[in-house]
C-alpha cells in the first residue's frame, strides 16, 4: 500500500487528492494550516478509519514543518509520495490587474508559501 503525504489538503485539489486516494484504499496523511476548520477532512477521517491522519502544518514556519515530520514519524516510518497542493498570495496581490497589487513583499510571500515550502519540506 502506497503512503501519501498531501499538503494543502483542506481544499481544492489537495482535498480531491485525499478523497480519491482514500476511495482507492490508500493511506494518507493530510497536512493543512488549520485542521480544526477542515470539515471535509474530518468527515473523511470518520469514513475511512485507519487510513487518514490529519496534521497541522503552516509552511511559513520552519518549526511547524519539522513538527509535522516528527508527528508523521509517530504514525509511519516514511511515505512514498508527497503531493504539494499549496498556493497562496495575499488577497491584494491578486486583485485587479497583475501590476496593481504587485509589491516586492507580496511577491516574496507568494513564492515563500507556494514554492519555497516544497523545498523546505
Amino acid at each position: 500500500m502506497t503512503q501519501y503525504l498531501i499538503t494543502g489538503a483542506n481544499r481544492g485539489l489537495g482535498l480531491e487528492f485525499v478523497r480519491q486516494l482514500l476511495e482507492r484504499g490508500e493511506r494518507v496523511i493530510a497536512a493543512c494550516r488549520h485542521p480544526g476548520r477542515a470539515g471535509a477532512l474530518n468527515r473523511f477521517s470518520g469514513a475511512f478509519p485507519g487510513h487518514l491522519k490529519v496534521l497541522p502544518l503552516d509552511v511559513s514556519d520552519d518549526a511547524q514543518i519539522a513538527a509535522c515530520f516528527d508527528a508523521l514519524g509517530k504514525h509511519w516510518d516514511g511515505f512514498d509520495i508527497l503531493i504539494h497542493a499549496i498556493a497562496f498570495a495575499p488577497r491584494e496581490a491578486i486583485a485587479g490587474q497583475y501590476l496593481d497589487g504587485l509589491t516586492r513583499e507580496n511577491f516574496a510571500i507568494a513564492h515563500d508559501i507556494s514554492s519555497y515550502s516544497l523545498a523546505a519540506m
